[in-house]
């Protein structure tokens, strides 16, 4: 069994089927939308991924949140 978590994120968006998208409601100019598409984030999930284990603690938090949390502190 493949822990969800170190599965790497896919880089498609997937429209939303039973509400407006996300993405068309926000400003293309915000710089947090540009900086999100702009950070290599397959780079911060291949280091990190060695770090998290499938048996051990808690369910883990997916790479990317705790990485973009960590850059809007």
């Amino acid at each position: 069994m493949v822990n969800k978590m170190l599965i790497q994120s896919s880089s498609f968006h997937q429209a939303n089927l039973f509400g407006t998208d996300l993405l068309l409601q926000l400003d293309p100019n915000d710089p947090h939308l540009k900086l999100s598409v702009a950070i290599p984030w397959h780079h911060f999930e291949d280091v990190f991924s060695v770090h998290y284990k499938e048996a051990v603690g808690a369910p883990s938090k997916p790479i990317r949140l705790m990485v973009g949390l960590v850059l809007l502190k």
